[in-house]
């Protein structure tokens, strides 16, 4: 669900004549000149928001890997990844939260003996 944030700023963006593009976690921008420092800022701070409303979830795409992993490994890699994209905006601290709960389940799956 879009907030009222949300469609205040991509309608800012879009004011400017810039296309936002989701490209996986990131976002990208194809306009006529670079945004100004301020709304770059912002589109940081909602780029979770901005990327499920684009029709990418990293959250999804990241519960689909983890329900998928066959070892530890794969499970640990999984939610590095994970760490990554909250650092890079793409995800919130509530999806990490879920994601390792997702995680921790699937551990119960997973044979002891990939450690």
């Amino acid at each position: 669900m879009m907030t009222t944030t949300t469609a205040d700023l991509l309608e800012r963006v879009r004011a400017t004549g810039t296309e936002l593009l989701p490209a996986g976690n990131k976002l990208r921008m194809r306009g006529p000149a670079p945004l100004p420092d301020d709304l770059r800022i912002e589109l940081r701070c909602h780029k979770s928001e901005i990327l499920r409303e684009l029709g990418q979830d990293p959250v999804a795409d990241f519960g689909r890997r983890i329900s998928a992993a066959s070892g530890w490994q794969e499970l640990y890699d999984i939610l590095s990844d994970a760490d990554v994209s909250c650092v890079e905006g793409a995800l919130t601290f509530d999806d990490i939260d879920t994601l390792c709960a997702l995680a921790r389940e699937r551990s119960h799956c997973v044979p002891e003996d990939t450690v």
